[in-house]
């Protein structure tokens, strides 16, 4: 890997427990509620935020509303068998 692109990776990675928060409180904002599962995955902050900053985008593109974005992803998670929230 190149040297400014590993800079980038740690500088970013100083970060995951503040992101952490910040997506935490977004989660608990949206949904009213913080899925038990984050606080097993916060344990791990680097890996936490780098997967719900994932998800996030993934979740929410630039070509959908939120609203419609979000009723994308439980129907997703409808067809995959899984709860939400």
């Amino acid at each position: 890997m190149k040297p400014e692109n590993e800079q980038l990776i740690n500088d970013f990675l100083t970060h995951a427990d503040d992101l952490g928060d910040d997506i935490t409180e977004d989660v608990q904002e949206m949904l009213g509620v913080v899925p038990f599962i984050f606080s097993i995955l916060r344990d791990r902050p680097e890996a936490f935020a780098l997967s719900a900053i994932a998800d996030y985008r993934i979740s929410r593109p630039d070509s959908l509303d939120a609203k419609t974005a979000e009723l994308v992803a439980v129907a997703a998670a409808a067809g995959a068998g899984r709860t939400v929230a």
